[in-house]
């Protein structure tokens, strides 16, 4: 490039009636210095680590060709030392047809002046130029395969932003998407908290009937934040099928909105202030996704000083706009949650079955856990588990079990204790022992039914067989203990109907305590083979299961074929709604929603997909490809 001085901050200085300006040194045909980092060996040379590079500054000569007073103190206001803020400082370069290149400058000092002839320094912390006007190019995508060459200029690779809009369902891919909204209804985090996410079940049988769902379910995929995550059905191909996943909640963030909204056009969000919405407010992350009646919006940085969050998109994921009134509640919807089927070829989906619920998916609800098929399982921390804590012994018989009548298995089947006297020598001693099968749910418990075993050899059934609550896992309140069997040395089986837990407390047991005496193979056993808790109800995740639309998947990759890097998008998309991949911000956008997790870069390295200076080759790949729009649009980069 052969630059001249164009601009600053948007003021002509070299238009040779007012000013005429020039590069002094040859500054613009130079490079900013770098320094190199060394890794020091022992008994070796060092050897290159990496370069730090460094900022510069550029020395502006300026000639004023009007009254020397008055442009002077021009001079002075345009490059003013004081001044806190980077500018465009705009260079043209005269062997491309006056193309216009810029960088970001402060004015840190004005020097030598000479006649009517002033010296400016300014500091640059980049000193790569951009385009002023970025480059642009387009491409109508009908076919997988399908390749525009892009020319980018400069000599160092550009960071293009890429929209890419679906205008045609694809042929062989899930059609259809419902969209799940869930919230935390506590103030507590659920960490890896099973989720039934149909909110009470769905009709699968008529989709299969219909031609739009696979019998077997494997093309029931559900999609958290752009990644495909397990899931477990139950009872597919019925009218009550249920989708289970494990889903992090942070606490719920519940707003009141202060100022009408209308049906249309894009406003700040007025937020009640109190000290509770302030609180809340402060938490609220930026980009967040917010439910005002039926409508979902997206959400700028919230202000707390004025109480406001910027709308930055309405009606979107399938929704309306409507007008909100002062007093609604907001809600914070934490995760972008999909469910899409109908890909009719589709393989068995390959999860990880280690978080899969214990309690029966079949029976359970969000609002209810049953469990008669395994409690707690050795090899995973699955969830909904029990855990068993030994919590005293005297001797080294007493344990707790995992299989009925006091077998042990991998997967538990059963929540036993058993308290065993034991013998010390020959002598036979008697022993007091405390076990317990534990439980935690934030979301807090209601009520109780539970069934099981008990057995005894001699009369003495320890004190406590019970089942108790607690709000902090130290202070426990006993619901039930269960007597004594009737006879010895049979498994003889309880039951306990539907009990109430008081106080919504969040930690239940199953508490085994007492002693044995000091006979020969003295054993008091107590197991639990089936339990119901029904969980507080206003507490557990609220589901809104959305109503059936056409999905548009988004499981492309798009290849810069002449430098070999690409990127891979799979996302649950809608016709017509563009995803902008911002290949220098490093940012992706759906319908106004942060997807950054629908990407996945072919390799490890810092930036996503680059424009080598001169002719390159896109090509876009997506089995099925219906219609896609893409578009490119990129800031050449020169030193």
């Amino acid at each position: 490039m052969n630059l001249l001085p164009y601009s600053f901050n948007g003021t002509l200085i070299n238009d040779g009636t007012n000013f005429v300006s020039a590069f002094t040194g040859g500054w613009q045909f130079l490079q900013a210095p770098s320094n190199e980092v060394e890794v020091i060996r022992t008994y070796l040379p060092p050897v290159h680590g990496a370069k730090v590079l460094q900022s510069r500054n550029v020395v502006l000569t300026i000639t004023m060709r009007g009254t020397t007073h008055t442009q002077i103190d021009t001079l002075r206001a345009l490059f003013d030392t004081q001044d806190q803020t980077p500018h465009e400082f705009i260079a043209i370069d005269i062997d491309d047809s006056n193309r216009q290149w810029y960088i970001e400058t402060t004015c840190i000092q004005m020097q030598n002046m000479r006649g009517t002839t002033v010296e400016f320094v300014l500091h640059v912390h980049d000193s790569v130029w951009k385009t002023v006007t970025p480059s642009t190019g387009s491409k109508a995508v009908t076919a997988s395969g399908d390749q525009v060459t892009l020319t980018a200029l400069g000599n160092k690779n550009a960071h293009p932003v890429i929209s890419i809009t679906p205008t045609t369902l694809p042929a062989s891919t899930y059609a259809y998407q419902r969209r799940v909204d869930v919230r935390n209804a506590t103030t507590q985090n659920l960490q890896t908290y099973p989720v039934e996410i149909t909110g009470g079940g769905w009709d699968t049988a008529t989709l299969v009937s219909g031609g739009k769902m696979l019998a077997t379910g494997d093309d029931c995929r559900v999609m958290v934040d752009g990644i495909e995550t397990t899931r477990w059905l139950a009872d597919i191909n019925t009218n009550h099928t249920k989708v289970w996943i494990a889903l992090s909640l942070a606490p719920k963030i519940e707003l009141l909105l202060n100022a009408n909204i209308a049906n249309s056009g894009l406003v700040d969000i007025v937020i009640k202030n109190n000290s509770a919405n302030q609180k809340l407010l402060k938490t609220l992350p930026s980009g967040a996704i917010l439910l005002i009646g039926s409508e979902i919006f997206i959400g700028g940085v919230p202000n707390v000083s004025l109480m406001k969050i910027p709308m930055t998109a309405r009606a979107v994921k399938g929704t309306s706009a409507a007008a909100h009134t002062a007093g609604a509640t907001i809600y914070w919807i934490p995760h972008d949650i999909w469910i899409v089927y109908g890909y009719l070829s589709a393989d068995a989906p390959v999860g990880d079955d280690s978080l899969e619920p214990l309690f029966n998916l079949s029976s359970s609800t969000n609002s209810s856990w049953v469990y008669n098929t395994a409690f707690f399982d050795a090899n995973n921390d699955r969830t909904g588990g029990w855990a068993a804590v030994l919590n005293s012994s005297n001797g080294d018989l007493s344990h707790y079990y995992t299989a009925t009548l006091d077998t042990m298995a991998d997967l538990a089947t059963a929540m036993g204790a058993s308290i065993n006297a034991f013998q010390k020598g020959t002598k036979w001693v008697a022993e007091k022992a405390a076990i317990s099968w534990d439980l935690v749910n934030q979301c807090g418990f209601s009520n109780v039914t539970a069934s099981g075993k008990q057995y005894r050899t001699t009369a003495t059934w320890p004190s406590v067989a019970s089942f108790r609550h607690s709000s902090n896992g130290k202070d426990w309140s006993t619901d039930w203990n269960q007597t004594s069997p009737a006879g010895t040395s049979s498994w003889t089986a309880w039951s306990k109907g539907s009990t109430a837990i008081s106080g919504s407390p969040t930690n239940v047991q199953f508490y085994f305590s007492g002693v044995q005496p000091a006979t020969a193979n003295a054993v008091a056993s107590f197991e639990v083979l089936a339990v119901t808790l029904a969980l507080v109800g206003a507490n557990v995740p609220t589901v809104n299961f959305a109503a059936e639309q056409s999905n548009c998947q988004l499981a492309c990759t798009i290849t810069n074929v002449s430098t070999g890097e690409s990127f891979s998008i799979n996302y649950p998309a809608m016709t017509n709604k563009t995803m902008v991949v911002d290949c220098n911000l490093h940012s992706v956008v759906e319908d106004s929603q942060p997807a950054i997790s629908a990407l996945s870069l072919s390799t490890i390295r810092v930036e996503w997909l680059d424009l080598v200076p001169g002719a390159n080759v896109i090509q876009y790949d997506q089995t099925g490809t219906g219609n896609v729009t893409l578009g490119f649009s990129w800031e050449n980069r020169s030193l």
